[in-house]
């Protein structure tokens, strides 16, 4: 399983494309997203498309809950869209949503990309 990942900063959003084998874990996600927060304040991006086969996750909920706490409060009002191909809705995930949510900032999961990119207001 890998925990790589590339960067793109298109015209309106930064796509964080996922590898085919890639896996949530804590230390991984931590850095990722510390990359991605730097990415967008640097570029002043608000929009974030993750894209690529559902990944597996090695993460408990309490996990999933601060790195939604994390990405709401990391001062960027983030909007972020999650296409995963051959995603299955799940409870981790639905709390991820809300925990993000009640704290003020956009997130969904999305198994298209023309989907997803709409749902940022993306043409």
């Amino acid at each position: 399983m890998s925990t790589d990942y590339t960067l793109k900063l298109r015209k309106d959003y930064l796509h964080v494309q996922l590898p085919n084998d890639y896996e949530i874990t804590p230390e991984g996600v931590q850095s990722q997203w510390k990359e991605i927060f730097h990415v967008c304040k640097k570029n002043k991006y608000r929009r974030v498309l993750f894209e690529g086969k559902a990944p597996r996750r090695s993460i408990k909920i309490m996990d999933a809950f601060h790195t939604a706490a994390n990405l709401a409060y990391s001062g960027l009002d983030l909007s972020v869209s999650f296409c995963f191909y051959g995603y299955t809705p799940d409870d981790i995930s639905q709390f991820f949503v809300n925990v993000a949510e009640n704290r003020g900032t956009r997130v969904k999961f999305f198994s298209n990309k023309s989907d997803a990119l709409k749902w940022l207001c993306i043409d």
